[in-house]
């Protein structure tokens, strides 16, 4: 991943965009989606819906964890470690994996990363570390209209790049930036206290603006960052 020097100031820390204004969401009803990647030194699960009680979303992204790793036989389900509020969860376990989630407006995305040791032994001492960050955002995306906002998350590359974009391009854009950026601060767990405009944002294809914005950053020791973009299809 190519890292930019920071500005000279420092920046406040960021805060989570919030939207402006409600306004309907064109994925209106969407059935959750899985999806896998495997790779020399570790594995990846993610789900990725809503869920049919927004009250309490972070507990559904709490239960799609474990039943990821109990239906796919991942490794030994423990529970959850306790942490403080506010912290990325925990698992309650010695095995070098890892899990994260998000959840905004009803939608939730959890991922988790199991480290492959070079005997194939999941569990294995000569495993390597495995870090996983999850992000997403629902539209609206008017946050992202904000130029206090995009200056505080972009590096000049990219403050150039965006600029040369019509708004709607411009705006899908800071979105995906956005939720990249998120990802990887969770996986390494600096979370928002890093500063945005000294790193670039993990490479991801480039879309159309979707209702619901998604990603997934997995690393595993030194090998390059992968990021994924999980997708929702409207249910009947």
């Amino acid at each position: 991943m190519t890292l930019t020097a920071p500005r000279a100031n420092p920046a406040p820390p960021l805060t989570r965009p919030t939207a402006a204004r409600p306004t309907p969401l064109r994925l209106r009803r969407a059935r959750p989606v899985e999806g896998a990647w495997e790779g020399v030194d570790c594995s990846v699960r993610w789900r990725f819906g809503r869920v049919g009680d927004a009250r309490s979303p972070g507990a559904a992204a709490r239960a799609w964890i474990r039943d990821l790793v109990r239906e796919h036989d991942l490794f030994e389900w423990r529970g959850f470690a306790e942490t403080a509020r506010g912290v990325k969860p925990r698992l309650d376990t010695d095995a070098p994996v890892d899990a994260s989630l998000s959840h905004r407006r009803g939608f939730v995305l959890v991922a988790v990363a199991v480290a492959t040791g070079v005997d194939g032994d999941e569990t294995g001492a000569d495993a390597v570390r495995v870090r996983v960050g999850a992000d997403l955002e629902v539209a609206p995306y008017d946050a992202f209209e904000s130029p206090s906002l995009v200056r505080r998350m972009l590096t000049r590359e990219e403050e150039r790049r965006v600029r040369l974009l019509t708004p709607d391009d411009r705006r899908a854009a800071l979105v995906r930036i956005w939720t990249a950026k998120e990802a990887f601060v969770k996986a390494t767990g600096e979370g928002l206290a890093r500063d945005f405009r000294g790193f670039v944002a993990p490479e991801t294809e480039e879309r159309p603006e979707a209702s619901v914005e998604a990603c997934v950053v997995v690393a595993a020791g030194d090998a390059p960052l992968r990021c994924f973009r999980p997708t929702l299809s409207a249910s009947d």
